[in-house]
């Protein structure tokens, strides 16, 4: 009966070393997974500046009921943006840009034209790097139409880190 006990007692401690090595090996990967997301400095909140994306609240302009958001992604000495609005009226094409200044009075020039908002949605790419653009000096504007590009009706400060 002694054999048949050390013989228990052996494959018990196999076991206990195997769950020692799985583990170990789960806790590695852990780690490293979260080493190369870069854990949780990763996650761009809204009006965020990070090294990923940022998002931009774009709030209505004279009563226009259009609200929604900006994501501006880097892609190397580019960047994207995609808007997304609602609000919109069946059809409606609203034109749409990076301005220099910010939202209200001292919204000045555009710099960069973005694709037109139709259907809620614009996807554009720039040519500019997304750090040039968090200086605090730049905004997103949504127009009205191309031939009232004097009214606005939504906007968003793009912002600095």
């Amino acid at each position: 009966m002694a054999p048949l006990l050390h013989g228990a007692a052996s494959m018990h401690k196999e076991a206990k070393r195997s769950m020692v090595r799985r583990l170990t090996a789960i806790g590695l990967l852990l780690a490293l997974t979260t080493l190369g997301c870069g854990g949780a400095d990763n996650v761009a909140t809204e009006g965020a500046v990070t090294d990923r994306a940022i998002t931009v609240t774009l709030s209505p302009q004279n009563n226009s009921g259009m609200s929604g958001t900006a994501m501006l992604i880097p892609r190397g000495n580019q960047t994207q943006v995609l808007i997304s609005l609602s609000g919109e009226r069946a059809g409606a094409s609203e034109p749409a840009h990076i301005h220099a200044g910010q939202c209200g009075p001292s919204l000045g020039k555009i710099v960069y034209p973005l694709k037109s908002v139709e259907d809620g949605r614009s996807d554009t790419t720039v040519n500019v790097p997304l750090s040039s653009l968090t200086t605090g000096h730049y905004a997103i504007n949504v127009h009205q139409s191309e031939q009232d590009l004097a009214i606005s009706v939504a906007c968003g400060n793009i912002p600095s880190p």
